[in-house]
This record gives structure tokens, C-alpha cells and sequence, in this order.
């Protein structure tokens, strides 16, 4: 799941700060006593808020500027800063709201749903931004609540990869959640960097010829993402390019450990 973005509408600055509160279009729109269509409007570019109005929506999900905001920008403005934060996933936001509007703890939660709580705080701190669709299942059971379509179209439109499919995040410290499909994986340390790349037929037997060696450990590896392919020559090809792209940052590979 991508961190940060550049932002380039305001429509889109709306949409994603909406879904960072965790509202729906239908709940600000009944916050500002207007229309859920006036909403899709906005978010969509059709149509843009007047100032009154973008003032009444700074005051419900926070200041939106007019201006664009770009990342890559040497200049960024103090008052722009609040929108180059890294980007939260609609699952993540979901997740945290509901399970408060519920007053039920992580442990609990992840009791509930057979995933552990490293798994849970994951989620919820947008390391995983994308779960798997067995682990989303499992956690909606737990809490008796349906996702929202919304929130799971905007999750998977986030993932996508043009041409391959989602890029999946998955806790690679609980054995019952590794993906068993093929494809190419990409391990991160505690603070998001990649240090291993892999690929295999089995993503969860790879994964578990990696528990024994030493770096395998938290904090050196806490999150995965993968992405699901099948077929095993454009799986090394993949491999291989990422660890050429990524350089002396996949440390791992680099000293060729468990290779």
C-alpha cells in the first residue's frame, strides 16, 4: 500500500480525507445537511464546493485546500502540511472506527477472529493496508459487521496493480494467515523499509524456510506484501528486478542469506 501520494484534485483531496475520517458519502453529506449526490459531485470533479462550503467541510473531516499539493515539491507551505500525511487505507480506518464504536480491545478482537494481535495493530496502523480476503472475513465475522462496499472498493482500487492484479499486505509472524498461492513476495522492517524479496509456487512454504534464520526476527521483519503470480519464469524475472531496483535496501538479499 502506497504511503504517500500526490494529490492532484481537490475532489480527490475530499474523497480521501472523508475516507481517512471514516465517514461514508451518505454520513457527511447528512452532516452538512446536503445531498449524498452533491458529495459524489464534489469527489468526482463535476462539480466544486464553494468556499462556504469547503469551510463547512474542513470543520467536519479537516482543512482541504484549493491549491494542489505535490510530494515532489522542494516548498511545501505549513498550512499544506496536514495533506502530504501518509495516506490511511479505507480497510484500516474502518477497522480502528468499528471496532471502538464496539469498545472492544485488540486482544479481544483478535481472539475473536483466530488472527493475532500483532495482526490486529497492523491492520490498524495501515501496515497492512490491504489484507487478505480470508483474513477481512475472519475480522467482519468477529465484529458482527458487514465492510462497507465502499470501503472495499477503494482498498482493492489502492492495491491494484495494472496488469497483475492486488498487492496484498499479510503479518508473515502468523503461520494460520501466509498466502499458500504462488507469486512474488516482499518483506519490511519496522519501518516499512524492504530488505527480502522472494518468490515461490507456495508463498507460505517460502515463508517458512525463512522462521529459523536469524533475520527473520522482528524488528528486522514485521510486514509482507505479495502479489499472485503464476507463472514461475515471470515470478524469478520480477524477483530479480526488484532486487536490482531496490539495491543495497534489500539488505537481506544483498548479503545473500537464504538464498
Amino acid at each position: 500500500m502506497p504511503k504517500n501520494q500526490n494529490i492532484t484534485t481537490l475532489g480527490e483531496r475530499i474523497r480521501r480525507k472523508r475516507l481517512n475520517t471514516g465517514l461514508t458519502q451518505d454520513e457527511l453529506a447528512a452532516k452538512m445537511g446536503i445531498a449524498q449526490a452533491t458529495i459524489s459531485q464534489w469527489e468526482t470533479g463535476r462539480v466544486n464546493p464553494s468556499d462556504d462550503e469547503l469551510s463547512k467541510i474542513g470543520a467536519i473531516i479537516g482543512k482541504v485546500y484549493r491549491r494542489q499539493v505535490s510530494l515532489d515539491s522542494k516548498q511545501v507551505s505549513g498550512e499544506n502540511e496536514e495533506e502530504i500525511q501518509s495516506y490511511e487505507s479505507p480497510f484500516s480506518v474502518w477497522l480502528r472506527k468499528t471496532r471502538l464504536d464496539k469498545d472492544i480491545s485488540v486482544p479481544e478482537l483478535a481472539q475473536k477472529a483466530n488472527v493475532t494481535p500483532s495482526t490486529i495493530y497492523a491492520i490498524e496502523t495501515g501496515k497492512i493496508g490491504n489484507p487478505q480476503e480470508k483474513t477481512q472475513k475472519k475480522i467482519k465475522n468477529a465484529l458482527g459487521e458487514e465492510v462497507p462496499l465502499e470501503v472495499t472498493d477503494e482498498t482493492e482500487k489502492d492495491a491494484q496493480i495494472e496488469g497483475f492484479g492486488q498487492l496484498i499486505d499479510f503479518n508473515p509472524h502468523d503461520k494460520e494467515e501466509l498466502p499458500t498461492c504462488p507469486g512474488v513476495y516482499v518483506l519490511y522492517d519496522v519501518s516499512d523499509r524492504p530488505i527480502y524479496v522472494g518468490e515461490g509456487g507456495n508463498i507460505k512454504s517460502r515463508i517458512l524456510e525463512h522462521e529459523q534464520k536469524f533475520w527473520f526476527k522482528a524488528p528486522i521483519v514485521v510486514n509482507g506484501s505479495y502479489v499472485k503470480i503464476p507463472e514461475k519464469i515471470q515470478r524469478r524475472q520480477i524477483e530479480t528486478l526488484l532486487i536490482r531496483f531496490l539495491k543495497s535496501n534489500a539488505v537481506i538479499n544483498v548479503k545473500n542469506v537464504d538464498r
